[in-house]
């Protein structure tokens, strides 16, 4: 598969995970809407489809929430784990961490969820402290919405958006 071919599934499934949004958030459609700039994959591991629809719908739960969508989302976290694991092995608070963030992540996949109690129960601060440290640590500063301007067309239809400006003059 070319890069072209990756890049134009990558927005496929964004626009499709903006559709899903909607309906778990509907009174926030428009802004999810206006969201798609947000969904940039940020690791080669997010061509992979179920990898970067989780960060997806992280950010768009984040934008619907009214929640900062600058900190390294769960599925960053497990691409930065996954990286970190061939470069050397994990400590147990960073085994819990990637076990903590897939199963976030990734609820319908299987992981080993009779180990992170274990985990969390031995190093659940250490795990903590892990995850406030590497959200803060692989946050994008640039991914904000800022202000959001609308032409009054959503996919070249008219549409009743909240941002679109009065184009009746």
């Amino acid at each position: 598969m070319t890069t072209t071919d990756t890049t134009c599934l990558q927005f496929l499934w964004a626009e499709d995970e903006i559709d899903e949004a909607t309906h778990r958030h509907p009174t926030k459609a428009d802004l999810l809407h206006h969201s798609f700039a947000l969904l940039t994959p940020t690791h080669p591991l997010m061509a992979t489809e179920f990898v970067h629809r989780s960060h997806c719908r992280d950010l768009l739960d984040r934008v619907a929430a009214g929640t900062d969508t600058r900190p390294a989302t769960a599925a960053e976290l497990c691409c930065a784990s996954c990286e970190a694991s061939q470069i050397a092995p994990l400590t147990r608070a960073a085994t819990g961490l990637y076990f903590r963030m897939w199963a976030q992540a990734f609820p319908h996949l299987p992981h080993a969820s009779d180990l992170l109690p274990h985990l969390e129960a031995v190093d659940g601060d250490r795990i903590d402290d892990l995850e406030t440290h590497h959200r803060r640590t692989l946050s994008i500063p640039t991914r904000t919405l800022g202000p959001v301007e609308c032409s009054g067309l959503h996919h070249g239809k008219p549409t009743k958006c909240r941002y679109a400006t009065d184009v009746t003059a």
